[in-house]
């Protein structure tokens, strides 16, 4: 009966590991709806245990409107419907984060706005995304995703708030914890090693044969 080769039932499933070490763990993305919570309480750390904590956040009746998710979204603690640069609402994350995205409620002339920051406080915009609506923004929403390495925070707001009454809700957070990777050996190394086992294999071979 015709045998496999020694060095290729030998050498083929370590060369196969290697290839697995370097994929990334596949990471389903997480959604918050806000519809788990009490009208006109605050966010804050309600959904901690999600990895994710609420600034100047507060839950509001406004959903289920204009591409958001019933009953409820979240407006600011602060301004109402008119957060500021100033006063943002922000989500801070507990995980790095590869991408986030959010649903702007009745987004009008006044315009939404997400900035994404590689810190919980302060630190470097990672990316930032902008888009204006027409007039008070009945029945208008957008969907923004910023993306990018090390997201822990992302501030959210009108650009021009409070002009001529153009108010903003928020719903549906949707978020990618960033993947791990495990890092490869270099391919001239992978190939060293993977010939050095083929070339061990193939010694071993030749002594069994002298025997």
């Amino acid at each position: 009966m015709n045998k496999r080769p020694f060095y290729l039932s030998t050498t083929l499933p370590v060369l196969f590991l290697l290839i697995l070490v370097g994929t990334a763990s596949a990471v389903k993305a997480d959604t918050i709806t806000f519809d788990d919570g009490v009208a006109d309480d605050s966010v804050g750390s309600f959904y901690a245990a999600q990895g994710v904590t609420f600034l100047n956040a507060t839950f509001d009746t406004f959903g289920g409107l204009n591409g958001g998710s019933a009953p409820l979204s979240i407006r600011s603690t602060l301004d109402d419907y008119y957060p500021t640069a100033a006063h943002p609402i922000a989500a801070i994350f507990s995980l790095a984060q590869s991408s986030v995205s959010l649903t702007g409620l009745d987004v009008g002339e006044n315009g939404f706005r997400m900035v994404a920051y590689d810190a919980v406080t302060g630190g470097n915009i990672v990316d930032t995304q902008t888009v204006f609506g027409l007039d008070y923004g009945n029945d208008q929403y957008f969907t923004l995703t910023v993306s990018g390495a090390n997201i822990f925070r992302v501030e959210f707001y009108q650009v021009f708030p409070a002009q001529g009454g153009d108010g903003i809700a928020f719903d549906n957070l949707v978020y990618n914890v960033q993947p791990t990777i495990t890092a490869v050996p270099e391919p001239a190394t992978m190939v060293l090693f993977g010939t050095g086992l083929i070339g061990a294999a193939g010694l071993l071979r030749f002594r069994r044969r002298q025997h």
